[in-house]
């Protein structure tokens, strides 16, 4: 989808890309080879993405190591997503078009204000686009189709979440009586979301609604076979239906109930009813007693359960529309980013259970859903983190201080306050008079003192200040995030 962009912008989103995917500084000879472009583009584009983006991203410079992208900035790339699509003229089209479905090429032309020729450029390239994505853009009137209509509202609901996070709604739907439905039909079901996904699934029940009334619905062969108790149940909220679509020039057609059933809670009774899951189950089952075995932490019940709910719904989730998700930003690729850094032993481990389990079934376990499964775990799996730290090799460090004893605990202290259970921290006892090291300090990943040892032949240290200031701990947390 970025190619609906403009040359440069789709040139800078690849940087920023190739920086998230490849982790620490990066030669930029190597990623101008990677985007057939010169170097000195690529640190002209830097300059501006730095420049105009800088309040969403930003790409650290140095003439020394490369480039790296800013860790402190990943959470509001999303907002850049908004801005960049409000900007495009094909991204605009394919919004109005969502919600007009009727209207020909004229009208289209005189809505956007763009010449005949330019219209039509657009609409080729939208052609090429959708079409990976398994959609196809009709003429005559101008719409959005596919060969499963599921398809085209997940594309969109992508679009819109993309486009406006969580906190703006593009609908004119009252967003909390789609809420109240939402969680009704959970309870009713005992599917949990968090408040992120109910605030997701807000947007997919607005898109079912909008695109049912405006007569794109489901054929028999998307519809699964549900048995009347499920139908009872959700027909047991007709009320609570009726009181979304009130006042607005939507309804409530026939079939809801199916409509709701095979797309808002789709991937849920996929999992339920469709017999190649419960052999996923008990293979995601095995993949999180092996964690557990490995990294000695229990997984309660509870949690378990919601777990493995979530894991399957990645899978069914894909069987209900194959294609990648993603319009411009994968954020879960960013947070997972964030976790291999902070615990790559962890996440390579995850990586590998993963790949064997994409081998046996045939199923993108790891080429495509290796972010979302990660993202899972570390949101949903209580203490994970905490349990990692506690499990994981230290890092070894040792303290001595020319102003003794004392001195040297107070710098230990501040140390063990950033890192936790990620260091291992001795102190010199006894007077640094009679300090002396020998062969046995090669052991230590860190030898941190506040005065140059004389002679010190090995490369392990560290010299700091008095009261550690923020370089100090910078540094140490180098060495400390490098050794783990």
């Amino acid at each position: 989808m970025r190619r609906l962009l403009k040359n440069t912008t789709q040139r800078r989103l690849a940087i920023i890309g190739v920086l998230r995917d490849l982790i620490g500084w990066q030669n930029p000879e190597m990623i101008a080879d990677l985007l057939d472009c010169s170097t000195k583009t690529v640190l002209s584009d830097v300059e501006a993405i730095n420049q105009f983006w800088g309040e969403h991203v930003g790409i650290e410079y140095s003439r020394t190591n490369g480039l790296r992208l800013n860790d402190a900035l990943h959470n509001k790339t999303r907002q850049l997503a908004g801005n960049l699509m409000n900007e495009s003229e094909a991204f605009t089209f394919l919004e109005r078009l969502f919600f007009q479905p009727n209207e020909d090429a004229d009208y289209w032309i005189n809505e956007l204000y763009i010449s005949e020729a330019t219209f039509y450029r657009m609409i080729k390239q939208l052609d090429k686009v959708l079409g990976e994505k398994g959609l196809i853009l009709e003429r005559r009137p101008f719409r959005i189709t596919a060969p499963n209509e599921r398809w085209v509202r997940t594309f969109y609901v992508q679009l819109f979440l993309e486009k406006y996070g969580l906190n703006d709604w593009p609908f004119d739907l009252e967003r909390r009586k789609i809420i109240a439905f939402i969680s009704s039909a959970n309870r009713s079901f005992a599917i949990f979301y968090n408040d992120r996904e109910t605030l997701e699934s807000s947007y997919l029940l607005a898109v079912i609604i909008v695109r049912s009334s405006q007569g794109f619905i489901l054929s028999e062969g998307e519809r699964l076979v549900l048995d009347q108790a499920v139908i009872a149940k959700i027909l047991s909220l007709r009320s609570v239906a009726d009181q979304i679509v009130q006042d607005s020039k939507y309804i409530v057609t026939e079939y809801w109930y199916y409509e709701v059933a095979n797309s808002l809670f789709c991937t849920y009774f996929i999992t339920k009813l469709e017999p190649s899951c419960q052999e996923t189950a008990r293979l995601l089952a095995n993949f999180l007693k092996e964690i557990e075995l490995v990294y000695e932490t229990v997984l309660p019940k509870e949690q378990r359960r919601n777990i493995l709910q979530k894991l399957l719904q990645i899978q069914a989730a894909y069987q209900v529309c194959p294609y990648p998700r993603s319009i411009l930003f994968d954020s879960a690729a960013y947070f997972s980013r964030n976790a291999k850094l902070q615990y790559p032993h962890f996440t390579k481990y995850v990586h590998q259970l993963l790949l064997s389990m994409e081998r046996g079934t045939g199923d993108p376990w790891f080429s495509q859903f290796y972010f979302s499964v990660l993202t899972i775990l570390f949101k949903e799996w209580k203490g994970l983190a905490h349990s990692l730290d506690i499990h994981s090799a230290k890092v070894k460090i040792f303290v001595v201080s020319d102003s003794g004893e004392g001195h040297a605990a107070m710098l230990a202290e501040l140390i063990r306050s950033r890192f936790y259970y990620r260091v291992a921290i001795e102190t010199h006892q006894g007077s640094v008079l009679d300090f002396a090291y020998d062969e046995s300090f090669k052991k230590y990943d860190l030898v941190i003192a506040n005065y140059p040892i004389k002679n010190y032949s090995y490369s392990n240290l560290k010299i700091v200040d008095d009261f550690l200031t923020e370089s100090d701990l910078s540094s140490i947390g180098s060495v400390v995030k490098n050794i783990r």
